[in-house]
């Protein structure tokens, strides 16, 4: 699965995703729901994702390797 195209990274940033971490905590459906409706308001690209892509998205996340301690 690829990772998000940059019009898409801005969906995600304008849905309210700003980081992996935080995009590995939400359900992917209700996220496609929001990215959808900021697409159709914003029109910050010409098709959202799909649901599938948003899925892998957020699996892609949650393997990352957390590299920050504190």
């Amino acid at each position: 699965m690829p990772l998000p195209s940059i019009s898409n990274s801005v969906l995600l940033e304008r849905a309210g995703v700003d980081t992996a971490k935080e995009l590995a905590t939400r359900r992917p459906d209700k996220l496609h729901t929001r990215i959808v409706e900021t697409k159709e308001r914003e029109h910050v690209c010409k098709q959202p994702p799909s649901l599938a892509m948003v899925e892998g998205w957020v699996q892609q996340a949650k393997e990352l390797a957390k590299t920050l301690s504190y």
